[in-house]
Protein backbone atom coordinates (compact mmCIF):
# COMPACT_ATOMS: atom_id res chain seq x y z
CA UNK A 1 0.00 0.00 0.00
CA UNK A 2 1.35 3.69 -1.15
CA UNK A 3 -0.12 6.37 1.72
CA UNK A 4 -0.75 9.21 -0.45
CA UNK A 5 -1.39 11.58 2.26
CA UNK A 6 0.23 12.80 5.77
CA UNK A 7 -1.32 11.91 8.87
CA UNK A 8 -2.51 15.36 10.46
CA UNK A 9 -1.19 16.04 13.57
CA UNK A 10 -4.64 17.73 15.16
CA UNK A 11 -8.14 17.57 14.50
CA UNK A 12 -11.11 19.76 14.64
CA UNK A 13 -14.43 19.60 14.56
CA UNK A 14 -17.28 22.26 15.50
CA UNK A 15 -19.32 21.55 18.28
CA UNK A 16 -22.42 21.59 16.21
CA UNK A 17 -21.58 18.64 14.04
CA UNK A 18 -20.51 16.43 17.00
CA UNK A 19 -24.09 17.13 18.09
CA UNK A 20 -25.88 16.54 15.07
CA UNK A 21 -23.75 13.49 14.31
CA UNK A 22 -24.69 12.05 18.32
CA UNK A 23 -29.02 13.10 18.00
CA UNK A 24 -29.06 11.50 14.67
CA UNK A 25 -27.09 8.01 15.86
CA UNK A 26 -29.26 8.26 18.88
CA UNK A 27 -32.47 8.32 16.30
CA UNK A 28 -31.31 4.83 15.16
CA UNK A 29 -30.43 3.81 18.56
CA UNK A 30 -33.95 4.42 19.74
CA UNK A 31 -34.69 1.34 17.36
CA UNK A 32 -31.94 -0.15 18.96
CA UNK A 33 -29.26 -0.65 15.66
CA UNK A 34 -26.02 1.05 14.80
CA UNK A 35 -26.07 4.48 13.48
CA UNK A 36 -23.73 6.92 11.58
CA UNK A 37 -22.59 10.18 10.66
CA UNK A 38 -20.00 11.32 8.33
CA UNK A 39 -17.37 14.23 8.65
CA UNK A 40 -16.34 16.46 5.57
CA UNK A 41 -13.81 18.78 5.94
CA UNK A 42 -10.77 20.51 4.97
CA UNK A 43 -6.88 19.89 5.45
CA UNK A 44 -5.69 23.29 6.98
CA UNK A 45 -1.98 22.86 7.30
CA UNK A 46 -1.04 19.74 10.07
CA UNK A 47 -4.92 20.08 10.76
CA UNK A 48 -7.86 17.89 9.85
CA UNK A 49 -10.69 20.37 10.12
CA UNK A 50 -13.88 19.27 9.79
CA UNK A 51 -16.73 21.13 8.35
CA UNK A 52 -20.07 19.77 7.59
CA UNK A 53 -22.01 16.44 8.89
CA UNK A 54 -23.59 14.12 6.59
CA UNK A 55 -26.38 11.96 6.81
CA UNK A 56 -27.10 8.73 5.38
CA UNK A 57 -30.87 7.61 4.44
CA UNK A 58 -32.90 5.17 2.20
CA UNK A 59 -31.80 1.84 1.00
CA UNK A 60 -28.17 2.77 0.30
CA UNK A 61 -28.07 2.11 3.99
CA UNK A 62 -28.77 -0.32 6.20
CA UNK A 63 -28.70 -0.05 10.06
CA UNK A 64 -29.28 -3.01 12.56
CA UNK A 65 -28.32 -3.84 15.73
CA UNK A 66 -25.03 -5.08 14.91
CA UNK A 67 -24.39 -4.48 11.68
CA UNK A 68 -24.10 -1.05 9.73
CA UNK A 69 -23.59 -1.31 5.93
CA UNK A 70 -23.16 1.44 2.76
CA UNK A 71 -23.48 1.04 -0.54
CA UNK A 72 -20.86 2.04 -3.08
CA UNK A 73 -23.74 3.85 -4.55
CA UNK A 74 -24.54 5.68 -1.87
CA UNK A 75 -20.82 6.52 -0.81
CA UNK A 76 -20.75 7.70 -4.57
CA UNK A 77 -23.12 10.35 -3.82
CA UNK A 78 -21.42 11.65 -0.96
CA UNK A 79 -17.90 12.15 -2.51
CA UNK A 80 -19.79 14.19 -4.98
CA UNK A 81 -21.22 16.35 -2.66
CA UNK A 82 -18.00 16.74 -0.90
CA UNK A 83 -16.09 17.67 -3.91
CA UNK A 84 -18.79 20.06 -4.91
CA UNK A 85 -18.43 21.73 -1.82
CA UNK A 86 -14.16 21.76 -1.77
CA UNK A 87 -14.60 18.92 0.91
CA UNK A 88 -12.71 16.16 1.46
CA UNK A 89 -14.04 12.71 3.93
CA UNK A 90 -12.03 12.76 6.89
CA UNK A 91 -13.65 10.24 9.52
CA UNK A 92 -17.17 9.09 10.51
CA UNK A 93 -18.64 8.02 13.67
CA UNK A 94 -20.83 4.88 14.26
CA UNK A 95 -22.53 3.62 17.16
CA UNK A 96 -22.43 -0.05 18.80
CA UNK A 97 -24.93 -1.41 20.74
CA UNK A 98 -24.81 -1.58 24.62
CA UNK A 99 -23.12 -5.21 24.42
CA UNK A 100 -20.32 -4.20 22.25
CA UNK A 101 -17.13 -2.33 22.23
CA UNK A 102 -16.12 0.88 21.70
CA UNK A 103 -13.49 -0.78 19.84
CA UNK A 104 -13.21 -1.48 16.08
CA UNK A 105 -14.88 -4.43 14.24
CA UNK A 106 -13.65 -6.68 12.43
CA UNK A 107 -16.26 -5.45 9.49
CA UNK A 108 -15.02 -1.92 10.33
CA UNK A 109 -11.36 -1.90 10.27
CA UNK A 110 -10.95 -4.61 7.38
CA UNK A 111 -13.94 -3.61 5.26
CA UNK A 112 -14.58 0.07 6.04
CA UNK A 113 -12.44 3.25 4.35
CA UNK A 114 -8.95 2.90 5.08
CA UNK A 115 -6.89 5.85 4.16
CA UNK A 116 -4.06 7.21 6.10
CA UNK A 117 -5.43 10.00 8.50
CA UNK A 118 -9.01 8.81 8.60
CA UNK A 119 -10.86 9.20 11.82
CA UNK A 120 -13.42 6.03 12.64
CA UNK A 121 -15.08 6.65 16.09
CA UNK A 122 -17.25 4.44 17.94
CA UNK A 123 -19.97 5.64 20.39
CA UNK A 124 -21.03 3.84 23.52
CA UNK A 125 -24.58 2.40 24.05
CA UNK A 126 -26.48 3.31 20.73
CA UNK A 127 -25.25 6.73 21.24
CA UNK A 128 -28.55 7.36 23.05
CA UNK A 129 -26.62 9.35 25.86
CA UNK A 130 -26.70 13.12 24.43
CA UNK A 131 -23.78 14.26 26.55
CA UNK A 132 -21.48 11.57 25.37
CA UNK A 133 -17.97 13.14 25.42
CA UNK A 134 -14.75 12.27 22.57
CA UNK A 135 -13.38 11.03 25.30
CA UNK A 136 -16.38 8.41 25.97
CA UNK A 137 -15.97 6.90 22.21
CA UNK A 138 -13.19 4.58 20.85
CA UNK A 139 -11.26 6.94 18.57
CA UNK A 140 -9.22 5.39 15.95
CA UNK A 141 -6.92 6.70 13.35
CA UNK A 142 -5.47 5.52 10.16
CA UNK A 143 -1.97 4.80 9.99
CA UNK A 144 -1.16 4.03 6.71
CA UNK A 145 0.86 0.65 5.75
CA UNK A 146 0.31 -0.11 9.78
CA UNK A 147 -3.32 0.13 10.21
CA UNK A 148 -5.55 1.39 12.71
CA UNK A 149 -4.89 2.37 15.99
CA UNK A 150 -6.77 3.60 19.13
CA UNK A 151 -6.04 6.64 20.28
CA UNK A 152 -5.72 6.86 24.24
CA UNK A 153 -7.34 9.54 26.41
CA UNK A 154 -4.20 11.46 27.00
CA UNK A 155 -3.48 11.88 23.42
CA UNK A 156 -7.07 12.45 22.29
CA UNK A 157 -7.35 15.50 24.84
CA UNK A 158 -3.85 16.74 22.91
CA UNK A 159 -4.47 16.18 19.23
CA UNK A 160 -8.58 16.65 19.32
CA UNK A 161 -10.66 19.65 19.97
CA UNK A 162 -14.69 20.45 19.38
CA UNK A 163 -14.96 24.15 18.97
CA UNK A 164 -17.71 26.56 19.25
CA UNK A 165 -19.29 27.04 15.51
CA UNK A 166 -21.91 29.18 13.81
CA UNK A 167 -24.02 25.99 13.19
CA UNK A 168 -24.75 24.99 10.09
CA UNK A 169 -27.41 22.22 8.77
CA UNK A 170 -26.29 18.56 8.14
CA UNK A 171 -26.03 17.79 4.68
CA UNK A 172 -28.58 14.55 4.38
CA UNK A 173 -27.90 12.08 1.44
CA UNK A 174 -29.93 9.17 0.19
CA UNK A 175 -33.69 8.77 -0.45
CA UNK A 176 -36.14 8.06 2.14
CA UNK A 177 -38.19 4.89 2.13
Amino acid sequence: MTDFFEIPDRWSMPDFVWRQSLADMALDGAQEREGVALWLGVIEGDTAAVRQCVLLRGPGVLKRVNQLAISAELMNTVTFAALDRGFILVGQIHSHSPCATTDLSYPDRYLGISEPGYLSLVAPNFARDPDTALTDCGVHVHEGDSGWRRVGKAEIERRFEIVNGEAIPPLVIGDEL
